[in-house]
């Protein structure tokens, strides 16, 4: 039981994500308070979780009205006495036809962005007489980038959403209260949803996740459990994303991005036998060995014949950009922390047309889990091309076979289209 015996406020909790949220900590243990404006669809959910011999009530909540917000609470804390979780999940869409709309700015501001505010208002002072208390806000994907089919206060509203949660949580983390953001991607519609709602709209939508799929309302309330238990008892401010891997591009850069993918043969420096850059050497289907001592660390790949010099001393930035860029190393316990800078901007992350700048600023993490298998992590940051970091994982395998070693590598222009080719739903002329 991962919350239990915790007292848990969730707004917007009648229907979809937030129902989900709803008996997700039911289940793990919590007695939640199902907070709408939608009685009947609000009883029905409590009356789901009774069923499961789990604890939750309704509690009528407009969380545009302070006034309101303040008898919720006050009533929580006269039957339970404390507050331990509240998740800020109620909001509206802002797919609607005037994207232009004052009266639709100013709605989705009241119910996205003051709903929020006036939810810490009111906890926020008694979770730290409690000196104890997490909260998380539901902010969006759309709160790092621009997004032509909804109304931009819908943007607005989910970037003040995450920027409130900063700020709340540095000023409150000395009490022992925790605030933390939730960034989901698609979702199924919202029951306010318009023209994201369209069929021939979330096919376009769905083509630009990497998933290749939306996500499910119970993929955010596993990302908003976690944030609400103990198990994140260290973290603070922190933004979760849950977006099946969406790259934040900016609209130019995902434009760029576009073009790559449609013309990649072209395009990609892999095809054209270029280094691979940082981090693309490291997931490439090639094999590469580090070899190392107190002083040094050295990187042989077998794609392109590839290497890297890691310092384990602070550089000088480099006068120069390149290929695999200039890498200088610390330690942080059993992990080794690289930091990578002066890269060219000629390489991609891979075949989709992922692109970058010479701006392109790496930090990878290399964790030994055992004598056969590493922990590889790399955040990436590009202000030209992204509009905030983002972050990849995956485990990386020891050959452990007695003769494993790297083989001479000759790259050939094209050779994996002259090969394969002829298997394409499209052939290329030839």
């Amino acid at each position: 039981m991962r919350v239990n015996n915790k007292i848990a406020v969730i707004t917007g909790a009648a229907s979809g994500q937030g129902a989900s949220e709803a008996k997700l900590l039911a289940s793990e243990g919590a007695t939640v308070i199902v907070a709408d404006i939608r009685e009947e669809l609000g009883l029905s959910v409590v009356a789901e979780i009774n069923r499961m011999d789990e604890s939750a009530e309704y509690v009528q909540l407009d969380v545009r009205d302070e006034k309101n917000w303040q008898d919720v609470i006050s009533h929580v804390l006269n039957k339970h006495e404390r507050i331990d979780i509240l998740i800020n999940n109620a909001a509206i869409s802002g797919s609607q036809p005037d994207l232009l709309s004052t009266s639709e700015y100013d709605k989705i501001m009241e119910v996205n962005s003051k709903g929020v505010f006036l939810g810490m208002k009111t906890c926020l002072p008694i979770m730290k007489e409690q000196n104890i208390g997490s909260i998380v806000n539901i902010s969006s994907h759309a709160a790092f980038v621009g997004q032509e089919y909804v109304h931009m206060g819908y943007s607005g509203s989910k970037a003040a959403v995450r920027t409130m949660t900063k700020s709340a949580a540095v000023q409150y983390a000395e009490f022992n209260v925790r605030v933390n953001s939730v960034h989901p991607g698609m979702m199924p519609p919202m029951l306010t949803s318009a023209g994201t709602a369209r069929p021939e709209m979330r096919k376009i939508m769905v083509q630009e996740i990497p998933m290749k799929r939306e996500g499910k309302v119970e993929e955010v309330a596993y990302a908003v459990l976690f944030l609400a238990s103990d198990e994140a008892s260290y973290i603070t401010g922190a933004e979760l994303v849950v977006d099946g891997g969406t790259i934040p591009y900016t609209p130019e850069a995902l434009t760029l991005k576009q073009e790559n993918r449609a013309d990649w043969l072209e395009r990609d420096p892999e095809i054209k036998c270029y280094l691979p850059g940082v981090p693309r050497a490291t997931y490439m289907p090639f094999p590469f060995q580090i070899f190392h001592n107190s002083n040094a660390i050295f990187i042989a790949y077998e794609y392109a014949g590839a290497t890297r010099d890691i310092s384990l001393e602070a550089l000088e930035p480099s006068q120069t950009d390149s290929w695999m860029g200039q890498s200088s190393a610390h330690w942080e316990g059993d992990t080794l922390v690289v930091d990578v800078t002066g890269l060219n901007d000629q390489t991609c992350f891979d075949r989709s047309g992922s692109h970058h700048s010479n701006q392109l600023h790496v930090v990878e993490r290399y964790t030994l889990l055992d004598a056969d298998h590493i922990q590889y992590e790399a955040t990436i940051e590009d202000p030209v091309v992204f509009t905030r970091p983002w972050t990849i994982r995956m485990p990386l395998y020891r050959r452990i076979e007695n003769d494993a070693q790297l083989m001479d590598f000759k790259c050939v222009e094209f050779v994996e289209e002259l090969l394969y080719g002829e298997f394409r739903r499209d052939p290329l002329e030839r």
